[in-house]
């Protein structure tokens, strides 16, 4: 991932963010009466405050003008700064290489009026949200542009506690290189923070009381691999069994790792880790849409989307054994049958900076799962692919030493959970024959077939392409209090 002007703070950086953010306003001269505000914001900011950032001269510029503030904490904080005239961070000059324009966040999570967590946003999907005492890099972050301002998430795991106070700087050059000029900027509130928010999570999504029971595929153990897919024993990245549901009105998918981790505790989980589905929801053994799991929530966007419309958000939540995600049915069409290939991606170390070693586990790529219908729905004959050698027999791995402050302890497994509506049954563990096209043997990585170079370069890079959009979805899901955002 390229690196953000964000990730490269120093203390001193960080010192001086945290000054500006606490001494509040620049120019709250001359300002005017906003508009009435939106549905669910606490705070809104009068209209012509903007000026000169360091200065105390009064300057208009609609772009850095913030009119509102909302803020809300589910199962991640979100923040979002409504401005009067917003603008695209990837087209507009005044971001990026050629602009200086930036949205500072400021949180105090101990309520002691101080400023515990920063982060500056200048236009990149993932934003390093750093300690304001000595700039230690906490967790990643998403940003994003929305048709009233901008948008920033934050996971319970990286707040680090169940409320918290918000401040927020907008700054936003009019004069991008090659030309210079004076930055202009908004604070908000004007003084001190938003009132605090209490978390709310949402509930552990429960088993669907109207679909049949989830159907279940077990996936074999000690099976991850690393940037160069070649072996590594990581248990928490390590998917052993994957579920499907699907009921009248929503799709229930499961992921049961290894070695269970919770999302909202877990530092290895503030580090870019997700793990996703690929769905294919028409029977043509490719996918039709992608589910992400973060550290700050579940979503379902489909792999060409364009627009806000393609994207959805769906309710996560993790049971003590269970990743699980539930999405509405409507999100995807409503399809008669759906077919997952899960996935992970997991940072090995617990570190944001320099980017942690990967492992990964590519459930049966590139094939899906058995066809699992909604009620009523009659199932065709799963698609099949082109005929592929079985992969031979995985051999046991001999684990090279993890590296310094890995996150992962190992672990066996001891047999395949297999779970319904009703319970719960606990089989052996049977030998499987894997679809893949390649099979790790310990020492080597044995290609079957054609085009391993290929699919599995490729792999790696949809991977990467999907964490980063895990950061970067513009859905408006059920958080957002904004209009024209569903």
């Amino acid at each position: 991932m390229a690196a953000n002007k964000a990730s490269v703070f120093w203390v001193a950086g960080v010192t001086v963010l945290v000054a500006a953010l606490a001494a509040g306003p620049s120019v709250p001269v001359g300002a005017q009466e906003s508009p009435p505000g939106e549905s669910g914001c606490t705070v809104f900011d009068a209209r012509g405050d903007t000026g000169d950032l360091g200065t105390t001269n009064p300057r208009v510029e609609d772009r850095a003008d913030i009119t509102q503030l909302c803020v809300d904490y589910g199962y991640a904080l979100r923040v979002v700064v409504v401005v009067a005239q917003p603008t695209d961070p990837k087209s507009d000059p005044g971001w990026g290489d050629t602009g200086d324009s930036r949205v500072d966040f400021g949180f105090d999570t101990d309520d002691d009026a101080d400023l515990e967590l920063v982060a500056s946003a200048d236009g990149e999907d993932e934003v390093v949200v750093r300690d304001a005492a000595n700039a230690q890099a906490l967790c990643i972050a998403p940003f994003y542009a929305l048709d009233t301002g901008y948008a920033l998430e934050v996971s319970r795991n990286c707040l680090g506690a169940d409320s918290v106070a918000t401040t927020v700087r907008m700054v936003y050059d009019p004069a991008p290189a090659p030309t210079a000029g004076p930055l202009v900027t908004d604070t908000a509130p004007d003084t001190g923070f938003v009132p605090r928010v209490t978390r709310t999570p949402p509930a552990v999504p429960q088993p669907l009381a109207d679909a049949a029971p989830a159907i279940c595929s077990p996936d074999e153990e000690n099976d991850t691999v690393d940037e160069a897919f070649q072996p590594v024993v990581f248990d928490a990245g390590d998917i052993v069994e994957s579920c499907v549901q699907h009921g009248g009105s929503e799709l229930r998918l499961t992921m049961r790792m290894r070695r269970p981790t919770d999302p909202q505790t877990e530092p290895i989980w503030r580090t870019r880790s997700v793990v996703a589905w690929d769905i294919d929801a028409d029977n043509d053994l490719s996918e039709d849409f992608t589910a992400l799991f973060t550290d700050t929530g579940v979503r379902l966007y489909a792999p060409d989307a364009s627009d806000a419309s393609d994207f959805c958000e769906g309710t996560p939540g993790f049971d003590g054994t269970l990743l699980i995600a539930h999405f509405p049915r409507p999100c995807l069409g409503s399809p008669g049958f759906v077919a997952v290939r899960p996935f992970s991606l997991f940072a090995r170390v617990a570190q944001i900076e320099p980017d942690p070693p990967a492992a990964i586990d590519l459930f049966r790529f590139p094939g899906f799962g058995l066809l699992v219908g909604a009620p009523g729905a009659t199932v065709p004959p799963q698609a099949t692919g082109p005929v592929q050698e079985p992969t031979p027999p995985r051999n046991p791995v001999v684990p090279a030493p993890p590296p310094a402050g890995t996150e992962e302890t190992g672990g066996t497994g001891q047999g395949v959970t297999v779970r319904t509506a009703t319970g719960t049954a606990t089989a052996p563990v049977v030998t499987q024959t894997s679809t893949s096209r390649l099979a790790v043997t310990g020492a080597a990585v044995v290609p079957i077939g054609w085009g391993l170079a290929l699919t599995m370069g490729g792999a790696l890079l949809v991977m990467a392409s999907r964490r980063r959009a895990a950061v970067a979805l513009v859905e408006r899901g059920r958080w957002d209090v904004l209009p024209g955002s569903r």
